[in-house]
């Protein structure tokens, strides 16, 4: 059985160890990302790709103790693979509401009207057509 190195494990004596520094920075993503932080608030931090992240958050085996010694909790495990298969599907993240700008012409009006009539009126006679901005070409 082929056993891939991951992050945070070094081979020694012919098995894994634990490299310290890095199972910080494991235990910081884990805690982060069940703490509500995002994959990418996440990289920009700790300066490591998303992907990379992502891949850190689906291992089982920091949590499980069997070939690799164990890094975190086990329920810290299932509930960050649980929450990352959720967020990672596009149906359910969160889409960002679009507001449309208020104020159009903030800056130019010289003049408000009571009356959305007469305030149209006025900000179509602000539009000008090519030839009186730039001239006869």
């Amino acid at each position: 059985m082929m056993v891939q190195l991951m992050y945070g494990y070094r081979i020694k004596n012919g098995g894994f160890a634990i490299v310290p520094e890095e199972a910080e920075v494991v235990k910081q993503i884990f805690e982060g990302f069940l703490n509500s932080k995002s994959r990418k608030q996440l990289s920009f931090e700790i300066r490591m790709t998303s992907a990379k992240l992502k891949q850190i958050l689906n291992f089982t085996g920091y949590a499980r103790g069997d070939v690799y010694p164990h890094i975190i909790k086990p329920e810290d495990s299932t509930t960050a693979r649980a929450k990352l298969k959720y967020t990672s599907n596009p149906v359910n993240r969160k889409k960002k509401s679009i507001t449309p700008p208020q104020n159009f012409y903030h800056g130019i009006l010289k003049t408000q009207f009571n009356d959305p009539y007469e305030q149209a009126e006025y900000l179509y006679s602000l539009i000008q057509t090519e030839e009186e901005i730039y001239g006869q070409s």
